[in-house]
């Protein structure tokens, strides 16, 4: 995002700003429809359909509000948020809101949008400890949201770590 519009939150905004002044739970109704859509069997390739719905709860493409966030929130670590200007009439909770939407949206979204793509590549591995165990459970999970999930005790995890070895020749 370039910067033409200087640090004017409302020249990025404004179209949110205005539905949010109709109805304040624009954000909590916006999360309630990537909820649904997440859990369609069509997800994530009916991302288009998502940003479409979006666009009608905002009034403006829900990809400019996040690029705004990762741009002013994110990406400075709220360095720069003194430099915004917002006007007098942007209501006090917008702010708080537009952030923990961007908070809550914004790593299911970038993901939806690269398993599009690339929906079979690996995303992420989550572990945790069983109680009482020696073993532990391993959650392997693919861009489209798609995991395998299983036990493993320490010898389990030095076979897999030695195939993989074996596979790239590591």
């Amino acid at each position: 995002m370039a910067y033409e519009n200087g640090y004017k939150a409302e020249s990025y905004l404004q179209e949110c700003i205005n539905a949010y002044k109709n109805d304040p739970m624009i954000f909590t109704k916006a999360l309630q429809t990537i909820k649904f859509f997440s859990h369609l069997p069509t997800w994530p390739h009916n991302y288009n359909e998502l940003v479409f719905s979006l666009k009608e709860i905002f009034r403006q493409n829900v990809e400019g509000i996040l690029t705004f966030n990762q741009q002013f929130f994110d990406r400075f670590l709220l360095r720069y948020i003194d430099k915004l200007e917002w006007s007098t009439d942007t209501p006090n909770a917008f702010i708080q809101d537009l952030i923990r939407f961007y908070l809550s949206a914004h790593p299911l979204l970038e993901m939806a949008d690269a398993a599009r793509v690339t929906p079979l590549r690996f995303y992420a591995l989550a572990r945790s400890n069983t109680a009482d165990s020696k073993t532990k459970m391993l959650k392997i999970i693919r861009m489209d949201g798609e995991s395998l999930e299983f036990e493993v005790d320490s010898t389990d995890a030095k076979d897999i770590i030695r195939s993989l070895g074996l596979m790239f020749q590591l």
